[in-house]
């Protein structure tokens, strides 16, 4: 089964917009060749990790595919980390390297996703839903929290705010009760603004 049959069964209710980050232009090329005919939107294709971080802030694509060996002094990994840091984009990475050093490294930062170059049409398509199905999964996971801070908040600053009018109100019951049994409080003879003293 190959993915042309897997997308003619599955309808993409929204273009997904993906920036490409990899030096090697041949596979660039290709990259965005086997995105468009997946039906993915390519916004850019970027040679380096300084422009990927710049460019997926201007972009704010739906994910980045990250070579991780890039020309500069900043390789894929480090701008991976950095893009989700600041944009919470996810990103895939794409690279030659499965050395264990480079997939810790990969690892440590929020990774959604690592393909091994060569890259296959079903490998990168399986890689990406999964990568933005989870993205997914977890912004509704933190919007689920963050309601439930927000109603532990308001249920905390509600009773907080209840309590000082409970106790006011108990106080001044207590205090007429008091003023009664002593004879001192004659509702009938003093309005509210009149002095309690005798």
């Amino acid at each position: 089964m190959n993915v042309t049959s897997i997308l003619s069964n599955t309808q993409i209710t929204e273009k997904v917009r993906i920036l490409v980050v990899e030096d090697e232009s041949i596979l660039s090329m290709n990259l965005q060749e086997t995105l468009e005919l997946l039906g993915y939107t390519v916004l850019d294709i970027i040679d380096t990790a300084e422009t990927a971080i710049e460019k997926a802030g201007e972009l704010l694509p739906n994910l980045v595919l990250m070579d991780i060996q890039l020309r500069g002094e900043m390789d894929g990994i480090q701008a991976a980390e950095l893009i989700w840091n600041r944009f919470q984009i996810p990103v895939v990475y794409i690279t030659g390297h499965s050395d264990k050093s480079t997939l810790d490294r990969a690892n440590m930062t929020f990774a959604f996703g690592y393909i091994l170059k060569p890259v296959k049409e079903q490998q990168l398509y399986v890689a990406i839903q999964t990568a933005l199905n989870r993205y997914q999964r977890e912004q509704l996971s933190q919007s689920q929290r963050l309601n439930q801070l927000k109603n532990n908040f308001l249920a905390t600053a509600s009773h907080e705010m209840r309590m000082p009018l409970s106790n006011i109100k108990m106080t001044i019951s207590v205090l007429e009760n008091i003023l009664e049994r002593e004879g001192i409080l004659n509702s009938e003879l003093l309005s509210p603004f009149e002095s309690l003293a005798v």
